[in-house]
C-alpha cells in the first residue's frame, strides 16, 4: 500500500514538471470521462433509477397487438374482463385518461389532468391517501354519485393542503364532485400533471365491448419470469378474440418510452469519443515514457525490477486520471443541467418522488468514475508503459532512432482514433441530412403563423349530438375549428371503402383512414391546398347530403396511382375523377336508424398534411364537415376540437391568445381553452429531439475529428523529429526537400488512409444499423458521406503537411557534423 501511494505522489512531481502535457491530458480527459458520466447519467434517470413505487418491478400494463399489426396500449373491456376471469393476476385494475374543465373562481377557467380508476388501482400500485380514503366499492357502482379524489398538488394549490377539504366540491365540467380524499404524490409518475381522480364504471353492456380504450395494468406475483404468466394470458386472450395478442410492458418501459434505444445510441457514440480521447492522451504518454528511457535503464541499472519500473510509469497514468476525475465530474454536472429539459416529464416526476434521491445521485455519479479510472488509465497507460520498460533494457544512446514497433504503436493508435472518427462523422452527416430532409418537407400547409388551442365541451351540458355542433360553431365564428390541426397527429380512425354511383365496387379493398372534422373556412386559415372540387360551406348542415374531403395518399390509393415518379397531370385528371364518388363504411357509427351504410360524396380533395409530424408517415385521410360530424366520432374526441385562427398583422401571440379566450368566454365562461400554441411552435416541438441528437452527435463528431487532426499531426511531428537525421543524410546525397516533405507526408497519412477507408466500412454498416432506429431517416445519400470523407481527408493532409513542410529548412551540414 505505501509503495502504491509512493508511486502516486511520484507520479504527480513528474506531473508539475511538464505543465503543456498536464493541462492537455486533463482537458482531454475531463472533457471525454465527463461527457460519459452525463449521458450515464440521463440513462440512468430513464432505465435505471428505481421508481417511487415498492413492487414496481412486478407492475406491467397489458398490451394488445393484431395477428398481423404493432401494439396497441389500450385493452377492450371484453378481453379484460375475460382476462379478469381466468385469473389475470393476484390484482388488476384499469384506467383512462380524463380531462376536464375546471371552473376558477377568479381569471380564466383551467383544464385539469385526470385519470378514471377500477377497483385494485390502489392495491396495483401501492399508492396511499394523505387524508381520507380511496374509493370504496359503493363508489364504484353505477349509483356511486359524483365522487372525486384530489391529487396532492391540486389539494395544495386550491385548498392550501387543508384537512378539512373532505365533503367539500370540486365542480367539473360543471358538475358538482365530492371530495372524497387526497391522493399521494407519487401517483404523478403515471401523469406527471395528475390533478384529480374519478372512479370507473364500466355497465354490464360494455363488458362485451370490443374497442381497445382500457389501461389494463396488474401486479405480477413474485416468482418465475413474466413469460410465463404471458403464455396463460395469451391462451385466454385467443379465446376471447382470436385476431389479438398479449403483451406485457414493463412499468419502467412506459415512463420512459423508447429511451433505451435512444440511449444505447447515445452512449455508443460518447464511448466512441471516450475511445479517441484515450488514443490522443496514449499518444501524448506514449512520446513520454519514450523520453524517460535513459532514466528507466539507470534505475534498473541499480537493481530495479521490471515490475517496480512498470508501476513507476503506470503511478503517472494513475495520477493523471484520477485528478482529470474531478474535471469530468464538474463537466457531467454542466452536461447533466444542459440535457434536463429534455426529459420526459414522468421521468421528472420520478426523479423528483424518488425517496433515495440524494444518496442515489451521489453513489450513481461516483461508483461510474470509480470504475471509469482504472479502465481508462489502463487503455492509456498500459502499453506505453509496457513498451517503455521494454525499451530500457535494450539501448542506452541518445540519439537512438525510433524503434520500429514503437512507430507500429502509434501508427495503430493513429489508424484507430480515425476508424473512430469517421464513424461518428458518417452518424453526424446522416443526422444532419434527416434534419434538412424534415425541414425541407412539404407540410400541406402554408399558415405556420395560425394560432391553435383545444377546448372540449363537457358532456353534461353538451350531451345532444346538434347542441355539441352548435356550440361549436358559436366558438369558432371568427375562427376554424378542426378535430386535430396539422402536427398535433391524429388517435381516431375506421375502415372506409369506393362505392361507384351507388354500387359497391369490391374490388378496391377497404382502407383504414385517419378522421378528421373541419369547420368550413379551414382550408383557406391553415393555407391547405385545394387539389381538386370544393371546400365545405354554407350548404353543409345535417340534413343536406353527407359529403366529405379526403387528402392525396388516399385519392392516389383510390386512384392507384403511385407516389413516386408519378405524372402530375395524371393526378389531377384522376383526381377530378375522384370527385362526385362516394365512400363507405361497414363500422356501425357510420350507418342510418336503419342499420343501412351512409354514402359520403367527396366534395374536394387536399394536398397532404402532415399530421403527425414531419417524421411521421402520412396517412390516408377522411374529413368531414363539422354540421354533418358523425354522433360517435365526434363523441370519440371526447367532445373536444382544437381552435385555429390568424392573429391580426403585428399583434403579439398573447394578445390573439387572450382574443381566443374572450370568444369561448363569451360562449360558456366556465370553458377553458388549452395547449395553446402557433404552428409554428408545433413544427419546432416536432424537430426538438431530433435536433437535440443532431447537435449532440455532430458536436462529438467535431471534437473527434478535431482529436483526429491532433493525432495526425502528432504523429507527423514525431516522424519528422525521429527521422531528422535520415533526412540530412538523404539531402547530403542529393535528394530534394520536395521529394523529402512528400515521402514523410505520404508516412505519416499512412494510418490516417487506413482509418478511413476502415471508419467508412464501419461507418456504412453504423448509419444503416441507425436508420433503422430512426423515424424519417433513410440511408445516407452519396453526396453527404462523400462530402464527410472529403473533409476528413482534407483535414488529415493538412495536419500531415504542416510538420513535413519544416523538413526543407534541414541544413545537411549541421547533421552531419552533429554525426
Amino acid at each position: 500500500m505505501m509503495s502504491l501511494v509512493h508511486d502516486l505522489r511520484l507520479g504527480l512531481r513528474r506531473l508539475r514538471r511538464a505543465p503543456g502535457f498536464t493541462l492537455a491530458a486533463l482537458l482531454l480527459l475531463s472533457l471525454g470521462m465527463g461527457t460519459t458520466l452525463a449521458v450515464y447519467q440521463s440513462l440512468y434517470d430513464h432505465l435505471l433509477r428505481p421508481l417511487p413505487i415498492p413492487s414496481a418491478e412486478r407492475i406491467f400494463q397489458l398490451q394488445t397487438a393484431a395477428n398481423e399489426g404493432g401494439p396497441q396500449s389500450a385493452v377492450s373491456p371484453a378481453l379484460w374482463t375475460a382476462l379478469e376471469e381466468g385469473g389475470l393476476a393476484r390484482v388488476s385494475a384499469a384506467v383512462i385518461p380524463a380531462g376536464a374543465n375546471l371552473a376558477s373562481g377568479a381569471g380564466y377557467p383551467e383544464r385539469a389532468s385526470g385519470l378514471r380508476v377500477s377497483p385494485g388501482f390502489f392495491e396495483v400500485f401501492d399508492f396511499e391517501t394523505l387524508v381520507g380514503s380511496p374509493f370504496s366499492d359503493a363508489h364504484h357502482a353505477a349509483n356511486g354519485g359524483a365522487v372525486v379524489l384530489l391529487s396532492e398538488r391540486l389539494w395544495a394549490r386550491r385548498f392550501d393542503r387543508s384537512a378539512d377539504v373532505l365533503g367539500s366540491s370540486l365542480r367539473l365540467d360543471g358538475v358538482d364532485h365530492q371530495i372524497v380524499g387526497v391522493v399521494d404524490a407519487r401517483t404523478q409518475v403515471l401523469l406527471p400533471d395528475l390533478d384529480f381522480v374519478l372512479p370507473l364504471r364500466l355497465p354490464a353492456a360494455q363488458q362485451t365491448n370490443r374497442t381497445p380504450y382500457l389501461g389494463v395494468f396488474a401486479q405480477l406475483p413474485p416468482g418465475p419470469p413474466a413469460t410465463t404468466e404471458l403464455a396463460r394470458l395469451g391462451g385466454i386472450a385467443s379465446d376471447a378474440d382470436e385476431q389479438r395478442r398479449v403483451l406485457l410492458v414493463p412499468l419502467r418501459a412506459l415512463v420512459a418510452p423508447g429511451a433505451g434505444q435512444r440511449f444505447a445510441l447515445l452512449m455508443g457514440a460518447v464511448g466512441l469519443a471516450l475511445l479517441v480521447v484515450c488514443f490522443n492522451v496514449g499518444n501524448l504518454v506514449f512520446a513520454r515514457a519514450l523520453g524517460q528511457t535513459r532514466s528507466l535503464v539507470v534505475r534498473q541499472v541499480l537493481g530495479a525490477s521490471p515490475s517496480r519500473l512498470l508501476r513507476t510509469v503506470l503511478g503517472e497514468t494513475v495520477a493523471l486520471v484520477g485528478c482529470a476525475s474531478a474535471g469530468a465530474i464538474a463537466v457531467a454536472a454542466l452536461l447533466r443541467g444542459i440535457l434536463r429539459p429534455f426529459q420526459p416529464d414522468a421521468v421528472t416526476a420520478a426523479e423528483r418522488l424518488s425517496q433515495t434521491r440524494l444518496g442515489a445521485d451521489l453513489l450513481n455519479m461516483l461508483a461510474p468514475v470509480l470504475f471509469l479510472i482504472p479502465v481508462v488509465a489502463i487503455a492509456v497507460g498500459a502499453w506505453p508503459a509496457l513498451r517503455a520498460v521494454g525499451d530500457a533494457g535494450r539501448t542506452l544512446r541518445a540519439r537512438e532512432s525510433l524503434n520500429p514497433s514503437s512507430s507500429g504503436v502509434r501508427t495503430i493508435l493513429t489508424a484507430a482514433q480515425m476508424v473512430v472518427t469517421v464513424v461518428l462523422v458518417l452518424a453526424a452527416a446522416l443526422l444532419l441530412q434527416t434534419l434538412v430532409r424534415s425541414s425541407r418537407t412539404d407540410l400541406g400547409f402554408g399558415a405556420t403563423q395560425a394560432l391553435t388551442a383545444k377546448f372540449s365541451l363537457p358532456r353534461s351540458e353538451y350531451g345532444d349530438i346538434d347542441r355539441v355542433r352548435s356550440g361549436f360553431q358559436l366558438i369558432v365564428d371568427a375562427a376554424a375549428a378542426l378535430s386535430n390541426v396539422p402536427l398535433a397527429g391524429s388517435s381516431i380512425g375506421a375502415n372506409f371503402l369506393l362505392s361507384d354511383r351507388g354500387t359497391v365496387d369490391e374490388v378496391v379493398p377497404q382502407t383504414n383512414v385517419a378522421l378528421r372534422i373541419m369547420s368550413a373556412g379551414a382550408i383557406e386559415t391553415l393555407g391547405m391546398r385545394l387539389l381538386a372540387g370544393r371546400d365545405f360551406g354554407a350548404a353543409e348542415t345535417a340534413r343536406s347530403e353527407p359529403v366529405v374531403i379526403i387528402n392525396a395518399t388516399y385519392a392516389r390509393r383510390l386512384s392507384r396511382i403511385g407516389s413516386n415518379g408519378r405524372d402530375v397531370l395524371r393526378d389531377e385528371r384522376a383526381f377530378s375523377d375522384l370527385v362526385g364518388r362516394s365512400l363507405y363504411s361497414r363500422n356501425a357509427a357510420f350507418q342510418n336508424a336503419d342499420g343501412e351504410p351512409i354514402s359520403y360524396r367527396i366534395a374536394g380533395i387536399v394536398e397532404d398534411v402532415r399530421g403527425g409530424g414531419l417524421l411521421a408517415p402520412v396517412r390516408p385521410e377522411i374529413t368531414f364537415p363539422l354540421a354533418q360530424a358523425p354522433a360517435e366520432p365526434l363523441s370519440w374526441t371526447g367532445n373536444s376540437m382544437m381552435i385555429a385562427a390568424l392573429p391580426a398583422p403585428g399583434a403579439a401571440e398573447g394578445v390573439a391568445a387572450r382574443a381566443l379566450r374572450r370568444a369561448a368566454a363569451s360562449v360558456d365562461p366556465n370553458l377553458p381553452l388549452f395547449d395553446i400554441a402557433t404552428l409554428e411552435q408545433r413544427l419546432d416541438a416536432s424537430l426538438q429531439e431530433q435536433r437535440f441528437a443532431t447537435r449532440l452527435v455532430g458536436a462529438l463528431g467535431l471534437f473527434t475529428l478535431a482529436l483526429a487532426a491532433a493525432g495526425t499531426y502528432a504523429l507527423a511531428v514525431f516522424f519528422v523529429q525521429s527521422r531528422r537525421r535520415e533526412f540530412g543524410l538523404r539531402m547530403a546525397l542529393g535528394a530534394t526537400a520536395g521529394r523529402l516533405v512528400g515521402d514523410a507526408v505520404g508516412s505519416s497519412l499512412r494510418p490516417a488512409a487506413f482509418g478511413l477507408l476502415g471508419g467508412t466500412l464501419a461507418g456504412v454498416v453504423v448509419i444503416r444499423l441507425l436508420a433503422r432506429q430512426l423515424p424519417g431517416a433513410a440511408e445516407l445519400s452519396a453526396g453527404p458521406m462523400f462530402g464527410a470523407l472529403a473533409v476528413l481527408a482534407t483535414v488529415s493532409v493538412v495536419a500531415s503537411w504542416w510538420p513535413c513542410r519544416r523538413i526543407a529548412d534541414v541544413e545537411p551540414s549541421r547533421v552531419l557534423q552533429a554525426d
